[in-house]
């Protein structure tokens, strides 16, 4: 009868395959490590385990080199979202203190209802 191999068993080869790639693509044993980890839960999600270490370490270097790569405002296969990283932080920084402001007030009523009731 034929052993099975655990489903654990072929994604860990399956990434150190990846790994593998990546280092033979030019990254060094560390930088190929976190590259990998760095893109593996999307891109396996996006693609699963369909293509094969190759192909998806190809892909992983793609990515990380778009993300790497400096905006240039000329291309126009690049779009600018600087603007968007302000906009989010200054709306979480107002939901920060309207959280603050709300747990502030409900203090004040708190001891006010302590008041009322001595």
């Amino acid at each position: 009868m034929a052993q099975m191999t655990s489903r654990r068993t072929m994604h860990k080869h399956y990434a150190q395959g990846v790994i593998g790639e990546l280092q033979q693509l030019g990254y060094p044993a560390d930088q190929a490590k976190d590259v990998f980890f760095r893109h593996y839960r999307d891109m396996k999600r996006t693609f699963g385990l369909e293509p094969n270490v190759t192909d998806f370490a190809k892909m992983i270097d793609e990515f990380e080199r778009a993300m790497k790569r400096p905006y240039n405002p000329n291309d126009p296969n690049q779009i600018y979202v600087g603007h968007i990283r302000e906009q989010a932080r200054a709306k979480k920084r107002k939901a920060l203190f309207a959280r603050v402001r709300t747990v502030k007030i409900q203090a004040l009523k708190v001891e006010s209802l302590k008041r009322t009731v001595r």
